[in-house]
């Protein structure tokens, strides 16, 4: 009999959008291995608003967010501490990502506010709130530079709590300009004499900075000088002119620097510009006024504020430079994992192997000159930033963000896959979040182009190779014959060489034979066993165990749970055991079963074997599954007329 039907698709749950980083960051591997949903871990979010626009009802309903109408069985709602009073419900497209990676996480939501104390106030609310998880999609123009204020140290300080934070690392790219201040010629304007900067590092001078801006795009500068915060020496000036003329001369000054928090003892000034009709070319100028006592900085900075707005404006001594970095504030804080964008189409996943960063993803650290107490550092500190890559352009069902782009999106993956990695440990405390972040880089797929002001070893996390990291113990055998027992916590057992035998404990426990003809045996807990090379045996225990003979003749016994058996290549042997089990087949190997329930347990059916090149027989007392020329499974005592398309899953 042959086959020609659509099998359904293994899945953990679905809503009416999900989003295409699980696939990207390889998470429903990650989620099988061990059983994981992110139960007893909870995320809190902070982003602008959660349900201002009146649509959670609905969310949970479809299964996009957990409440007790979640069609999936997570009915625990997401938990608002304070949503705003207008917003665009941003934070309820982070937690649709979060629930389609970790729907067992508990989540909840704390908005950002107006200022910097009270992005503060939200992230001790949700550390006091009980989260072990904190993720955020917010960039604050007043932070400074080159000092950890107000956000930078609330981060800090849960970190040191114990709480895994994680935060978008912003979309301005590279699109910054960082100098020593140059002293150029004086002039004066409304009565104040100012000394100007000079772009140009050569003999030659230049006091205009071209910022050619094309239709639709806009550009918004923050500027910050390397004196601490309260203790500012140096009144610098930042003026936007239509032509390259000194103001007052014949220019027209179309924008001038305005004070962020209107406090004269910040190092800091804005300006910002959009044209009207047609493109223009305007020409930014920084000065110093000379009045008083005030000594020049010896480095001035601006970074682009225009998340992106900018995308195709072109600066003078940027654009046809280097750039400089972009991440600050609190995204620069030393506890965050800041992450940046890569595109998921763009992804191995999705069958790309030239893995590229978002051109908007922020890159960089800056440079921090001064400790909280506004004392020079003897040397600056340097943070490696963004710390971890995700996807983005991805789906969610809230508007405006039914695809959904920037850094804001790929945060959130990064948050979820912390929460599976913490379940897997055994609970929050296990694992610090430095241990979190080193295992989160475990893995990762690097870029195809690394550009400039990007730290090494940065790529797009792969949550199988994370949550494999996740583990508290890692008990490493010899060559020759080892005999090694799991303990209560998560571990991760290596047989290396010689025929070995690995008993797990009551953790999460990852089982590997390698070389040698092994026997990997599971307890308590949701295990993942790896046969590897030989002809190994592999028993189950009590929990939801994912087996995997590898290369060889190998023996499979889920026992009970509800299991995963994948025989791999050579010729096999499994009994599923109690539970409704999932039999993986292997177009180079033979599986034979012992105990296929039609109706109850699947066979799964991996990328390059499709169901319409499968035909059913019937062999005596068992069916046989072929394909491809040969023999794929062998269900004992099972009538051919008893298999139908409905025992076939796509995984």
């Amino acid at each position: 009999m042959a086959i020609s039907l659509t099998c359904s698709r293994f899945i953990n749950m679905v809503g009416a959008a999900v989003t295409q980083g699980d696939r990207a960051i390889r998470a429903t591997l990650a989620r099988r291995w061990f059983g994981l949903d992110g139960q007893g871990i909870t995320i809190g979010i902070i982003s602008d608003s959660f349900n201002v626009l009146r649509a959670a009802r609905r969310d949970v309903r479809q299964g996009d967010l957990p409440g007790l109408s979640n069609p999936n069985g997570y009915i625990r709602p997401v938990r608002v501490l304070q949503d705003a009073v207008f917003g665009s419900d941003e934070g309820r497209a982070l937690a649709q990502i979060i629930h389609d990676i970790a729907p067992g996480a508990e989540l909840l939501f704390h908005t950002t506010g107006n200022t910097e104390q009270d992005f503060a106030t939200a992230v001790r609310s949700l550390t006091h709130a009980g989260a072990n998880i904190i993720v955020d999609d917010i960039l604050f123009a007043t932070s400074t530079f080159f000092q950890d204020g107000i956000p930078a140290q609330a981060v800090d300080e849960a970190t040191r709590r114990g709480v895994v934070y994680v935060t978008a690392a912003g979309n301005n790219g590279d699109r910054s300009y960082e100098s020593p201040f140059r002293a150029g010629p004086q002039f004066t304007f409304r009565g104040s004499t100012y000394e100007a900067h000079d772009f140009d590092t050569g003999t030659g001078v230049d006091l205009f900075q071209d910022i050619r801006i094309p239709t639709g795009n806009a550009i918004d500068l923050i500027l910050n000088w390397d004196q601490a915060s309260g203790q500012v020496e140096t009144d610098l000036e930042l003026f936007l002119l239509d032509r390259p003329q000194l103001p007052g001369t014949g220019s027209r000054v179309l924008d001038e620097g305005t004070l962020l928090r209107g406090r004269e003892a910040d190092p800091a000034r804005r300006v910002g510009y959009r044209p009207l009709r047609s493109e223009e070319t305007v020409y930014l100028m920084i000065a110093r006024r000379i009045e008083g006592n005030g000594t020049a900085p010896n480095t001035l900075k601006w970074i682009s504020f225009a998340n992106n707005r900018d995308n195709r404006t072109s600066y003078q001594y940027i654009t046809d430079g280097t750039g400089s970095s972009t991440i600050y504030g609190h995204q620069n804080a030393a506890g965050a994992i800041t992450v940046g964008a890569v595109p998921f189409r763009q992804t191995p996943a999705y069958g790309n192997r030239a893995l590229s960063l978002e051109r908007y993803s922020s890159t960089g650290g800056v440079g921090i000159l001064f400790d909280a107490q506004g004392d020079r550092l003897t040397s600056p500190d340097v943070r490696q930033k963004p710390d971890v890559l995700a996807p983005t352009r991805v789906k969610t069902t809230v508007a405006g963000f039914r695809s959904f782009f920037g850094t804001s999106a790929a945060a959130p993956h990064v948050a979820a896959l912390a929460a599976l990695m913490l379940q897997r440990a055994g609970r929050h405390g296990r694992l610090t979040p430095a241990q979190i972040l080193a295992a989160l880089r475990s893995g990762t797929i690097p870029l195809s182009i690394v550009p400039n002001n990007f730290p090494d070893g940065v790529g797009l996390v792969q949550a199988n190779a994370a949550v494999l990291r996740a583990s508290l113990n890692e008990i490493m055998g010899t060559e020759a014959d080892d005999r090694l027992l799991g303990t209560e916590a998560a571990d991760n057992l290596v047989g290396r060489g010689g025929n070995d035998q690995l008993f797990g404990g009551n953790g999460f426990d990852a089982l590997f034979g390698e070389a040698g003809n092994d026997r990997l045996q599971s307890d308590g807990g949701n295990d993942y066993l790896l046969g590897q090379a030989g002809h190994d045996r592999l028993i189950g225990g009590r929990g939801r165990d994912w087996l995997n003979g590898g290369v060889g003749a190998d023996e499979l016994r889920g026992d009970g749970g509800n299991d995963v058996l994948r025989g791999g290549t050579g010729r096999n042997q499994a009994v599923g055991g109690n539970g409704r089990d999932l039999f993986i087949l292997d177009r180079n190997g033979r599986m034979k079963i012992a105990d296929f329930q039609p109706q109850r347990d699947r066979l799964g059916l991996p990328t390059g074997l499709p169901l319409s090149q499968l035909s059913i027989e019937q062999n005596k007392h068992s069916t046989l599954i072929k394909g491809f020329e040969q023999t794929l499974a062998i269900l004992s005592g099972i009538r051919s007329d008893q298999i139908t398309v409905a025992d076939f899953v796509t995984v």
